[in-house]
């Protein structure tokens, strides 16, 4: 396996809160979810039955310019939220944190006191003992993913997923690729 390749499904983390409490750590697999802001709120502002295309315009016509503006990025310019979720052998997800490093382009308020490291020590893989990479935790997969919550919005209209960690991504440039509608807007 090559040092930048992701982390194989399964691989199992020991996670320890920071908390003093005694036996308080679990073994499980980690993976990041992402979403873009607001994305959520467009999935959940229509019924659930509604078409992702329908879903991808009130975003990109609505959702969207808000959060650019309000992050003050360029035009048609959204961050990416990333989350690390936890979980055990049966599936259940027992841990979901901010991401590290989440906040090193966002608000600088809220730095490393809310992400996952402030409440757990850094995870170790529990085979060898090594710290956690989180480069190369493996990102969420969202293709199959029923609804529209999250990230899967975005994949399942689009066919794209980030790369662990990216920062923002331009809308319009996405849309052109993906061959899908973005509205014109008059330049400010």
């Amino acid at each position: 396996m090559n040092t930048t390749d992701p982390y194989e499904d399964g691989t199992l983390w020991t996670v320890r809160s920071r908390k003093p409490r005694r036996g308080h750590h679990k073994a499980i697999t980690l993976t990041l979810d992402w979403t873009l802001d607001l994305a959520a709120r467009a999935a959940t502002v229509r019924d659930f039955r509604t078409e992702l295309g329908d879903l991808w315009r009130h975003y990109v016509d609505y959702e969207a310019p808000r959060v650019t503006a309000a992050c003050h990025l360029p035009a048609d310019t959204v961050p990416i939220r990333w989350y690390v979720r936890g979980q055990d052998k049966w599936g259940a997800i027992v841990l979901s944190e901010v991401a590290p490093q989440q906040f090193l382009t966002g608000d600088a308020d809220q730095a490393a006191e809310d992400d996952i490291l402030a409440h757990y020590e850094m995870p170790t893989n529990v085979g060898t003992g090594q710290p956690i990479n989180w480069l190369r935790v493996p990102v969420a997969d969202y293709s199959r993913v029923r609804g529209a919550a999250g990230g899967a919005l975005v994949q399942r209209h689009l066919g794209w997923r980030p790369a662990a960690f990216q920062a923002t991504v331009n809308l319009r440039k996405l849309a052109l690729l993906a061959g899908v509608y973005y509205p014109e807007r008059q330049a400010a």
